[in-house]
């Protein structure tokens, strides 16, 4: 197994909460891509990110249909009892167990705060280009 940062998880998640608009719908996968580690790390990385529940991210499963097209997500124990359509031609499916795949949204508030953090990173980064070093 890879080492782990759990600082770089909380960069990217930072980066990912203060996009206009945020990442919605991301995977542990997802996760481990852009820290730069393989799957061998699933286990830890989705422990880590399950730690963060209601406080910056918001685990869901998002219904997949036959042909592994993301359909919709719902809350982790939303029971999900109607049937869907999806665009590529299946018609009239209804969920089964194994037709989700977890995924993860943020907070509210967790936006909130990345994108005021990023919003002062940003203007600490153009007014500090306004001083000039005399000699």
């Amino acid at each position: 197994m890879q080492t782990v940062y759990f600082d770089d998880i909380n960069s990217v998640l930072s980066k990912w909460a203060a996009n206009d608009p945020p990442i919605e719908d991301f995977t542990v996968e997802n996760v481990l891509f852009a820290i730069g580690v393989d799957d061998n790390s699933y286990e830890l990385v989705l422990k880590y990110l399950m730690s963060k529940q209601d406080f910056e991210l918001i685990p869901k499963k998002m219904l997949l249909c036959p042909n592994n097209h993301k359909i919709q997500s719902f809350g982790l124990e939303e029971v999900v009892e109607d049937y869907f359509d999806c665009h590529c031609g299946e018609t009239d499916f209804f969920p089964e167990p194994d037709n989700y795949l977890l995924v993860f949204e943020f907070t509210d508030c967790f936006i909130s705060q990345c994108k005021k953090k990023n919003r002062a990173l940003r203007s600490n980064e153009n007014s500090s280009r306004g001083f000039q070093l005399v000699y």
